[in-house]
């Protein structure tokens, strides 16, 4: 008789100690009293629940780690990358920014024209000579310009015309108006009979008085 065991998938088989010697015996007298074979050697016992569940243990604990490290140097890589993507969009703008138009500068607003000055008004028309009178014609004026005046030009309607320094004589035969100009300024007299007319010339202007 035996008994059979099943121990992580093997089957042993152990006999009893009554059959072992009794097949010890029976191969004593077949073999005429010779020594029996040395007997063999005893299978390795089979390896203990708790050693297979901590060669599992271990196993999973390495398989566990290799992954976390697997895990760890792809998130490394991933930030990399990142990082480099970032620092290109970066380049990218700048590179863009400098190639940017400046914006055109405002065109300087024109400057306003000055308004023109408004013409003097003309000065009047001398009015008509007051009608000829014979009475007092023909007649003599003598013109006097005094005062810081170097010369005199006098003018008259009738046609004369004379420059002339101190005093001088004109001849008149009608009523005439006469303009006398000098470097202090302007005078105007009508002459209506015989007699003097005296100008002086100052830095305030020429004042004339006439017969």
């Amino acid at each position: 008789c035996g008994l059979a065991s099943t121990v992580a998938g093997g089957v042993y088989f152990w006999q009893s100690k009554q059959a072992a010697e009794a097949t010890e015996g029976a191969t004593d007298a077949a073999n005429g009293g010779a020594e029996p074979p040395a007997p063999s050697a005893e299978p390795s016992p089979a390896p203990e629940p708790a050693e297979l569940a901590a060669a599992t243990d271990t196993g999973a604990a390495q398989g566990k780690g290799k992954a976390k490290a697997k895990a760890k140097a792809e998130a490394k890589a991933a930030k990399a990358e990142a990082k480099a993507a970032k620092a290109e969009a970066k380049a990218a703008k700048a590179e863009a920014k400098a190639k940017e138009k400046p914006a055109p500068k405002p065109e300087p607003k024109p400057k306003p024209e000055p308004k023109p000055k408004p013409a003097p008004a003309p000065k009047p028309a001398p009015g008509p000579a007051p009608a000829a009178s014979s009475a007092g014609f023909p007649a003599a004026v003598k013109f006097t310009v005094t005062g810081s005046a170097d010369a005199a030009k006098v003018t008259c309607g009738d046609g004369q015309v004379a420059t002339f320094t101190g005093t001088r004589r004109f001849e008149f035969t009608e009523v005439t108006s006469c303009r006398i100009d000098t470097d202090e300024g302007r005078a105007a007299i009508t002459v209506r009979q015989g007699g003097a007319v005296n100008c002086t010339a100052s830095a305030a202007g020429l004042a004339c008085k006439g017969p």
